[in-house]
């Protein structure tokens, strides 16, 4: 914080304009026995954002391992701002990959978003 501000001066690397980026986390629970398609849907799904969606700043999948309850897909993406974000859920690819999670049966039930703001750290070493 500045010490004429109450308001964190946070500001991301690669940021270029004053409005923080838009973070969203997803979690998408594989239907038993579909976790390998899912992951190579996701996998196509996100060489398409990194080569179609030049506002889309980062696009990362993970495995959450858990005994338990079975494997979870996490997605983390980063939006560069807000026509980002809309752009994004109006793409072909987007609608073709909600088409397959229904038509193949794919999940196990809604998938889960998380739309979060940084507060604090620091981007990567």
């Amino acid at each position: 914080m500045s010490p004429s501000s109450s308001k964190p001066s946070y500001k991301f690397a690669h940021q270029t304009n004053t409005m923080a980026p838009i973070h969203h986390f997803a979690g998408i629970n594989p239907a038993p026995g579909k976790e390998a398609r899912l992951k190579e849907l996701m996998t196509e799904f996100a060489d398409k954002v990194e080569k179609q969606e030049q506002g889309v700043l980062k696009f990362h999948l993970f495995e959450q391992f858990d005994g338990e309850k079975g494997n979870v897909i996490i997605v983390h993406e980063v939006y560069e701002d807000s026509a980002a974000l809309e752009a994004h859920l109006k793409t072909e690819h987007f609608a073709a990959v909600k088409k397959a999670f229904a038509e193949e049966g794919l999940l196990a039930g809604p998938y889960e978003m998380k739309k979060v703001k940084a507060f604090a750290g620091f981007r990567s070493r």
